[in-house]
């Protein structure tokens, strides 16, 4: 296990000439060992690195200079209305697939699914923006993004801090264009 703590229990248990339910027991009662799934991370450039950093410190100054002043994040979710199946663990207990129904034992899935997309924001101060449903089909550009600011958003943070507040936004294209800017 310490040269190779990839391999696998089966593995370790065949080359060792015991059982694998002996293995087990041995890595988890005598070595005192946990198995853990490999976690997917996203792959970050050092120089997308340094320009993350760099920004981060930025907003730090920021937040200095605006003492007083709640910070407000906003992003958007796109959601499919559809149901999630898991091939791995839906299963079902047949002597044999025929005897189900092929409904039973299949999942259908639409080419491009119903979906829905909800805007929100959060500030500081934990108080939280009404949700902002965007309907199906409308592409969020910078214009379709201006007038849901000025219609929707500009309202309540006005109603809910007056001018004391910084909104802040992602990177996506509507939120930097110049118009939104």
């Amino acid at each position: 296990m310490e040269r190779n703590p990839q391999r696998s229990v089966r593995k370790n248990a065949k080359e060792a000439k015991i059982s694998r339910s002996s293995m087990q027991r041995i890595v988890k009662n005598d070595l005192q060992l946990s198995p853990y799934k490999k976690q997917s991370r996203q792959l970050i450039s050092e120089p997308s690195k340094q320009k993350r950093l760099h920004r981060g410190e930025l907003m730090l100054q920021e937040m200095e200079r605006a003492a007083g002043k709640v910070f407000i994040w906003s992003d958007e979710k796109m959601s499919t209305v559809e149901a999630v199946t898991n091939k791995q663990n839906d299963r079902f207990y047949a002597k044999s697939s025929k005897d189900l129904s092929v409904n039973a034992r299949s999942h259908l899935k639409r080419q491009r699914p119903a979906s829905v997309m909800i805007w929100a924001a959060v500030a500081y101060d934990r108080s939280k923006s009404p949700l902002i449903v965007i309907e199906e089909g409308v592409k969020v550009d910078s214009q379709v993004y201006l007038n849901m600011l000025k219609e929707k958003v500009l309202t309540w943070l006005t109603e809910s801090f007056g001018d004391d507040f910084i909104f802040t936004q992602d990177g996506a294209s509507a939120h930097t264009a110049n118009v939104t800017q």
